[in-house]
């Protein structure tokens, strides 16, 4: 149990310590009507809400919202915003790229060419966001 309290205790001072170089680098904007305040960056979002303290960032590439590792906060922290979330969003991208690519052969291989088709659009989709993280002038999305 401690070393759960110890390691959660880490990853808060992390965040904050991230939120921090956030705000001097972008005033965060309003969220959405509840008051949640924060950044949209490449695959990555943070967020709090006006009254609390708690910092939540969280990877944006699934429904479910996971947290970032402890790894992605250190390498944030450690190389600076715009260094860090490029190389974290780079590593996603690649990820899923290589994921689209098996899933065109397989569908290739089965004959199913909608699929095929509906795949090859979000390759294409996807090697455009690819070149966004490299070549825009800032992370931020919003």
């Amino acid at each position: 149990m401690e070393s759960l309290i110890r390691t959660s205790y880490k990853n808060l001072l992390l965040k904050e310590k991230i939120w921090a170089k956030l705000e001097v680098e972008k005033e965060p904007v309003v969220l959405d009507s509840d008051g949640i305040i924060g950044y949209y960056m490449f695959n990555i979002k943070a967020y709090k809400h006006k009254d609390e303290n708690d910092i939540f960032i969280v990877y944006t590439n699934s429904s479910l919202y996971p947290s970032l590792s402890r790894a992605d906060l250190l390498i944030i922290s450690d190389e600076g915003i715009d260094k860090g979330v490029r190389s974290i969003a780079w590593r996603e991208a690649v990820t899923k790229f290589k994921h689209l690519r098996e899933k065109l052969f397989l569908d290739q291989a089965r004959g199913a060419f909608k699929k095929v088709e509906k795949t090859r659009e979000e390759i294409y989709r996807h090697i455009d966001y690819m070149r966004k993280i490299k070549t825009k002038e800032t992370v931020f999305l919003i």
